[in-house]
């Protein structure tokens, strides 16, 4: 396995290690990362979550995630702090995480979402999520983001 791999599952051990548990909520595994160890901010927790589960290092079963690996095993030095590098993630736009989700190019939905824009008189980015609902894909997790930055 690469060091990232490695140093994400040291990261993971050291997260479910600190709670004592074997099981978190989602967001409970964010807010330790981000605001209690304070090693990244929320948006770059919830990209190594992404990536964590994308290597099959953890699982998610309902709002709950699991390490697929024996927490025991993983051994966490003295003082244990992760390289910053660890959770930089390339960031996608929000055109390109929804056009993923649906399958799509970026492209192809950037059309689309300027279609229903026209038509319904939304902005491209809500225009986009109506496009993926009508699809009936999960894209609620962009939501927060959408209204964050007042695009309605």
């Amino acid at each position: 396995m690469s060091d990232e791999v490695e140093e994400m599952k040291t990261v993971i051990a050291f997260i479910f290690g600190k709670h004592g548990k074997k099981e978190l909520p989602e967001n409970k595994f964010y807010f330790s990362l981000s605001m209690e160890m304070r090693w990244c901010n929320v948006m770059q927790a919830k990209n190594f979550v992404s990536k964590a589960l994308s290597l099959n290092l953890m699982r998610k079963e309902g709002n709950m995630l699991k390490p697929n690996f024996s927490l025991e095993d993983i051994s966490i030095p003295f003082g244990f702090r992760p390289s910053p590098s660890i959770f930089k993630f390339e960031e996608k736009d929000i055109f390109s995480r929804i056009a993923d989700r649906c399958g799509i190019s970026r492209d192809d939905l950037i059309k689309r979402a300027k279609e229903i824009s026209m038509e319904k008189k939304l902005s491209e980015e809500v225009a986009a999520l109506y496009y993926a609902y009508t699809k009936r894909k999960d894209v609620t997790e962009f939501l927060d983001e959408i209204m964050s930055k007042g695009l309605t």
